[in-house]
């Protein structure tokens, strides 16, 4: 059995710093992992979510990586040093060649990179917030230099989704054929995807890292969590995501299963328009806050958690403490910044405060339920609100390509636990905040921060922004999720805080 940790060429990397060399044994069998949605693309520059990565990880590699304890590792690059605060570079591993035998050199990651910011592919925004890239000089052919424009304190966060992909290869594709393929030097190889029914994976002997124990790895979507834990029993599946808290005991009692649980960084908020006529005024904002019991919610719709104070995961402010239910409280703000409570609905300026909620449904733990369950306690305090459930191809079009969100929408963001890719979030200078929100002192102080190298000027700063977003909220926070997954007892695999299903270690009992 294969213990955990990251992969390397011929070692293990242990959690404690050990390491031990890669057993190539005979690969086994087949697992199947249900998630509650497809991909969206096998094109890594057009990633939206963490389903995505899940694949992406066995089929790519990346320079940099994290271990189960959240702290970066080299991967592909074998070692980096700061040339100074607006230039990292990296050596690289030699000998190493992508599924179609190209080589990796200096020239992919180069490639790789560029490709991410090239106007012509016009990606997304989620990887062009993490650094105000400059360019990507070739040393030598095992040796890049990163550069920035600015200081590039997220550069490790920033590496760790960057996945190297082989650059003769898709340099022949256009964007809608990378889309459907696949050309990596991960730890598997791509069998076939049908597009909303399954995708399957093959074990790469040629592996660099060591070839892999289990032979082949299908992803299924499967977005109602009560087929996904049928699936689980029955054996069609053996890791289910996001399993609800009703349905826990019944896995644990069954002789195939078992729950396992961990407390991830993943921040679910319902996020708000700032720049909406009804939500300028920050005491709306603080009374919707108020307006919402979230802990009764945690406790009969999710199953587990405490609501959340801030954002950040790594470095929070221990004085920012999180909202208290309050409805009075609530009303009254409302009230003060005048709104009239009038036959059980608020208006002002003859206007009624009537929004629309997005939520997707199936993505998340009880994701619809959530979204129902604070529209209910907002309706309270005279706030109308039409909760509008999508399936999550639909919302994510809606919030990460058309970049058009409701009033207000429920989202959940994964964490690279070092405080300021989180707090970012809500920065206007980050490519994706559908919150809208600006607030000048925020902004300054976040500039700041991205220019600080300091450890103990940076925890400052970040509680200090902390602080800000929180007597200013742009969001009304809700929970750090807790993640449950139902796994076969015959899979030996271990869950992590940052929701990655890393697969290439694990092994069959």
């Amino acid at each position: 059995m294969l213990p955990r940790g990251i992969a390397l060429l011929g070692i293990v990397v242990l959690l404690g710093g050990m390491v031990l060399p890669v057993t190539h044994a005979q690969p086994e069998s087949m697992i199947v992992i249900a998630q509650g949605t497809d991909i969206t693309s096998l094109d890594p520059a057009f990633s939206k979510v963490r389903n995505d990565d899940n694949v992406y990880l066995e089929l790519f590699d990346t320079l940099v990586a994290r271990d189960n304890q959240m702290r970066y590792v080299p991967l592909l690059a074998e070692s980096w040093k700061i040339i100074s605060p607006n230039l990292w570079q990296f050596k690289l591993r030699k000998g190493i060649k992508f599924s179609d035998n190209e080589p990796f050199t200096a020239d992919a990651v180069k490639f790789s990179i560029e490709r991410v910011f090239d106007p012509a592919l016009n990606a997304p925004g989620f990887l062009k917030g993490f650094v105000t890239f400059d360019h990507v000089q070739i040393v030598d052919p095992y040796t890049v230099n990163i550069a920035t424009k600015t200081p590039a304190t997220l550069m490790l966060p920033w590496l760790t989704y960057v996945y190297v992909m082989a650059p003769q290869y898709y340099k022949q594709l256009t964007p809608t054929q990378a889309g459907l393929r696949a050309v990596g030097i991960g730890a598997y190889t791509l069998k076939e995807w049908v597009h909303d029914d399954h995708l399957t994976i093959t074990a790469n002997p040629s592996y660099w890292g060591g070839r892999p124990r289990i032979q082949t790895i299908t992803f299924r979507p499967i977005p109602e969590a009560g087929t996904r834990v049928a699936e689980l029993l029955s054996g069609g599946a053996d890791v289910v995501v996001n399993v609800p808290p009703d349905q826990m005991d019944r896995i644990n009692r069954s002789s195939l299963a078992s729950v396992k649980t961990i407390e991830g960084g993943r921040d679910v908020f319902i996020g708000i328009r700032n720049d909406r006529p009804q939500f300028k005024d920050t005491r709306v904002r603080q009374a919707m806050n108020f307006a919402v019991d979230v802990n009764t919610i945690l406790k009969n719709v999710v199953g587990a958690g405490n609501r959340m104070a801030t954002l950040v995961n790594a470095y929070a402010n221990p004085e920012v403490k999180p909202y208290p239910y309050d409805p009075e409280k609530a009303k009254a703000l409302l009230a003060e910044a005048g709104w009239k409570l009038e036959n059980g609905g608020l208006t002002k300026d003859g206007q009624p405060f009537s929004v629309t909620l997005d939520t997707p449904n199936g993505r998340y733990i009880r994701d619809k339920e959530i979204a129902e369950a604070v529209g209910s306690y907002l309706q309270r305090v005279g706030i109308q609100v039409k909760v509008n459930p999508l399936a999550w191809p639909v919302y994510a079009k809606k919030m990460f390509e058309d970049v058009t969100p409701a009033d207000m929408y429920l989202l959940g963001l994964g964490s690279s636990f070092d405080g300021q890719s989180e707090i970012q979030y809500v920065s206007k200078t980050y490519a994706y905040n559908p919150t809208f929100y600006n607030d000048p002192t925020f902004e300054k102080l976040y500039e700041e921060l991205n220019a600080t190298v300091d450890p103990k000027k940076r925890t400052d700063l970040l509680y200090k922004l902390q602080q800000i977003a929180h007597d200013d909220p742009p969001i009304i926070y809700l929970y750090k999720q807790v993640d449950f997954y139902g796994v076969n007892k015959r899979l030996s695999w271990e869950p992590r805080r940052d929701e990655l299903i890393v697969l290439k270690t694990a092994t069959l009992k």
